[in-house]
């Protein structure tokens, strides 16, 4: 339904568009908004005012029925637990569960039927893709029960953040409900009923800005949620034109990392502080803020273990989720690190806190008609017949995607083609080259998008030097 609903917006003309973007929205509130929701909103209320000991002995029980559920009904962890001659009773301390070995995507990848419950999930299982930080497309099943349950825990931060149920919020986020090459306003669409106003992430350009910036103001969000990239475009824009900050309780920025000149320029542009949430596709642990300014690893979320990495002094986050019941996975790798916590937060919750997350840093691609896109990931979603991919650009206006075939290269690379055209229109020439592998930086990590554009031609005319001192 939603990405049925964006792409019948992109056919239809001004209030039938708006209509195709409220109705995907009035769908997911369907979906994730009801008794059960509600539910888990109380739980979550109690939970995060536990004490540490309490809050230790709720997770335990969660983490008990979750390694009970992966023993009983998956593949992997049955062969895993008997090849280990343990069951589930022997886990009875949180040292005895940190000598299961951890689990990578790579392990995912290798035997994804061996990892999916089977049976009893209810009638709703969606699936979704992603390719994380490697470019290597992951699919993974999820439940009603942990779509809402991820919804609950969002809906809190989104309260930490200084937002009230029927309060406007602006998105400025990855949906692509209008077309790519359009070049008139208005580049956003009002939600109607739902007290929301969707700005399109892909038509970030100079001559669009003045536009953004004036129906963000008349809208008048108490929250604006965003990608950080997207929201610092939006900020350096209003701050290069002198412009008074348009005031907002919070910023909530997700799915990228937060770079500190990024949270600098947008808590200038808004007037109010950057509530930076991290999580993990596979839904195994995440880093949420609080009133306070505190990162806390939310430890009523998942089974969350923060490891320490001598080589890098940074700490390796490693998740347990107890809310997907149709593919869980224990002591999953999720491929980012946390800087360890400076000074403990006096919010009184205990959630442990962290330092900042050393998650992706993936660049924008600056398309021929000056668009800025990032958070590309969305042209990997659907593709099939690839083991990994990378999107490269040398010159403004052409990028490069090149990706190692998995079986049929040729259809793989028509999907690719397909999807990057969708998000950077048809006037950015886009090609594919299949490789035998791809270059890594430094930990062997592959950086998904990498802009070879000197930085000026790269952060486009909306970052003057005043703004980045």
């Amino acid at each position: 339904m939603p990405g049925s609903a964006d792409r019948l917006a992109r056919t239809l003309p001004g209030p039938l568009a708006e209509l195709a973007t409220s109705a995907r929205e009035w769908a997911r509130a369907m979906l994730r908004e009801g008794p059960a929701f509600r539910a888990v909103g109380e739980e979550l209320a109690a939970t995060e005012r536990f004490s540490a000991e309490q809050l230790t002995d709720w997770q335990w029980q969660k983490l008990e029925q979750a390694v009970r559920h992966a023993y009983a009904r998956t593949v992997y962890y049955r062969e895993l637990f008997d090849s280990l001659g343990i069951t589930p009773e022997d886990i009875r301390s949180a040292e005895d569960f940190a000598r299961l070995p951890i689990v990578t995507k790579d392990d995912i990848l290798e035997r994804p039927r061996d990892f999916r419950a089977s049976g009893g999930h209810g009638l709703i299982v969606l699936e979704d893709g992603t390719s994380g930080t490697s470019g290597r497309p992951l699919r993974v099943p999820r439940d009603l029960r942990s779509i809402v349950f991820e919804h609950a825990h969002l809906h809190r931060q989104l309260l930490w953040a200084g937002w009230k149920p029927g309060q406007r919020r602006a998105w400025l986020r990855g949906d692509s409900f209008l077309p790519i090459d359009r070049d008139r306003p208005p580049f956003w669409h009002r939600v109607l009923g739902r007290a929301m106003l969707k700005l399109s992430s892909y038509h970030l350009k100079e001559a669009h800005l003045a536009g953004c910036l004036d129906a963000l103001r008349r809208f008048g969000p108490t929250i604006l949620q965003a990608y950080p990239s997207s929201a610092a475009w939006l900020a350096r824009g209003l701050l290069a034109r002198g412009d008074d900050p348009i005031r907002m309780n919070g910023v909530v920025t997700s799915s990228e990392t937060l770079r500190a000149d990024q949270k600098r320029d947008i808590e200038r542009a808004f007037a109010c502080r950057v509530f930076d949430w991290y999580g993990t596709f596979e839904r195994v642990a995440a880093i949420g803020t609080c009133e306070r300014g505190g990162r806390h690893l939310i430890s009523d979320y998942a089974y969350g273990e923060l490891i320490p990495d001598p080589e890098t002094d940074s700490l390796r986050i490693i998740g347990t989720s107890w809310s997907n019941r149709v593919f869980p996975v224990l002591r999953y790798d999720a491929g980012d690190r946390v800087a360890p916590a400076k000074e403990p937060c006096d919010c009184g919750r205990a959630f442990p806190t962290t330092g900042e997350v050393l998650g992706r840093q993936d660049d924008v691609v600056v398309t021929r008609d000056g668009r800025s896109v990032g958070r590309l990931d969305h042209v990997f979603k659907e593709a099939r017949g690839i083991r990994e991919a990378q999107i490269v650009q040398e010159r403004a206006g052409e990028v490069v995607i090149r990706f190692v075939p998995d079986g049929e290269g040729a259809r793989a690379g028509e999907a690719l083609l397909r999807a990057a055209r969708e998000r950077l229109g048809s006037s950015t020439r886009v090609s594919v080259q299949p490789v035998e592998r791809l270059e890594r930086g430094p930990r062997g990590k592959l950086q998904l998008v990498v802009s070879k554009l000197d930085p000026p031609e790269r952060n486009g005319a909306l970052a003057p030097k005043e703004v980045s001192r």
